[in-house]
């Protein structure tokens, strides 16, 4: 390199140094306050080789990136915490991560809605004599453990031998919030028959809501932002037929990639390109490979209870720790409602008229011999021959 001896040439090379700086401390400053993935930095080095000077430009990372991959690594760290968490061994297998909380029971479950439709299922009529099978769905989401797939139920079947009992339960039984010890007090002194029913209801199993692939076609930094091209922005409803991909991302949608969940954060529709931030995991995402459409394991707990004909019903359910196998210690307040009066899905048909053409109701005999306490002619004894 030249030597520089000139007054006029250092005031310039220190000027431009100086120029250099202040750049990039408005870019460092920049790096705190701008939603970019990046920010650039220029700094003068001297050529080894020639030693003759070069402006060379680093890319940083700004604050939010780094800000985004941190909590990124706190979802994941919380994910392991909770349970909920896979890691990679070295051989190519997963192992999930198991966490072991304090024993406790359940909290009771409370503010359940009164359900007003029914579903119908396939059941053969040996497992409860009716068929179709005719139940009521209880939305159990933050009432019970994530991780729980089973609830203990308790029914109180209201004896409605005639309209009147129907009107009686419909007047002082609905719409009244009383414990489990409150209502058999309540019918005991208000001199009603009743009969109890105890079981444990697992929910059923439950499949992922959406269906949905998104090739990456492209990567791109615009703005100093890492942006995804996708082959397709369509996905559908999962189904034994045909997918019908009636749906579009958008903001806030999650995406799994391997064993990383990504967030949308902005779209393009026009393009087919997003820019996601990291949620959970630490795979980086490569052209040529895809997205898939994700939606929490969690996302519903759904209780499905069967029921019958014109029945009055209180139910009263309690959660279970499946971690210890510890059952809740009371019951929540009942849920009471009379099933003839209940509309089915998707129709406008109540459960007494779809009963009333569609049922085969085998148990109904039976369940009259029970309440009538009938002896069939089996069990009969031969009378006494008449003395004349």
């Amino acid at each position: 390199m030249p030597n520089v001896n000139s007054f006029s040439e250092i005031v310039n090379t220190l000027a431009e140094q100086v120029n250099i700086a202040l750049t990039n401390v408005v870019n460092l400053n920049k790096s705190v306050t701008t939603q970019d993935d990046t920010i650039s930095l220029s700094v003068e080095q001297i050529n080894p080789l020639t030693g003759d000077p070069s402006t060379v430009t680093y890319s940083l990372p700004s604050y939010a990136y780094v800000t985004n991959k941190l909590n990124a690594l706190a979802q994941t760290m919380d994910a392991f915490v909770n349970g909920e968490g896979v890691v990679l061994l070295n051989d190519g297998t997963y192992r999930k991560i198991s966490t072991q909380p304090i024993a406790i029971s359940p909290t009771e479950i409370t503010g359940v809605s009164i359900p007003t439709r029914f579903t119908t299922r396939s059941n053969w009529f040996f497992e409860s004599m009716m068929s179709p099978q005719l139940i009521v769905s209880f939305d159990l989401k933050n009432k019970i453990d994530d991780q729980s797939d089973r609830v203990v139920v308790k029914r109180i079947i209201f004896d409605n031998y005639n309209d009147e009992e129907t009107e009686w339960f419909l007047d002082n039984i609905v719409d009244s919030e009383r414990t489990y010890y409150e209502t058999i007090t309540y019918l005991n002194e208000q001199e009603k028959q009743y009969w109890e029913d105890e079981e444990t209801q697992y929910l059923p199993l439950a499949t992922e809501p959406y269906y949905g692939y998104f090739v990456i076609t492209d990567k791109r930094t615009i703005s100093g932002q890492e942006w995804y091209y996708f082959d397709t922005l369509r996905y559908g409803e999962t189904s034994d037929e045909p997918i019908v991909k009636n749906y579009q991302l958008s903001v806030d949608d999650y995406l799994r990639y391997g064993n990383s969940i990504w967030k949308i954060d902005d779209i393009n529709i026009s393009e087919k390109r997003v820019h996601l931030i990291p949620y959970v995991g630490t795979n980086h995402p490569t052209v040529n490979n895809r997205f898939e459409i994700y939606t929490s394991p969690y996302e519903t707990k759904i209780l499905q209870i069967p029921v019958g004909y014109n029945e009055c019903n209180i139910i009263f359910l309690k959660g279970v720790n499946e971690n210890f196998n510890i059952l809740g210690d009371s019951w929540g307040y009942g849920i009471p409602f009379w099933t003839n009066t209940l509309i089915r899905y998707g129709q406008n048909t109540s459960l007494e008229d779809y009963y009333n053409y569609y049922v085969s109701d085998f148990g109904k005999q039976l369940e009259g011999q029970a309440k009538e306490k009938f002896i069939p002619a089996y069990f009969g004894v031969a009378p006494n021959p008449p003395q004349l």
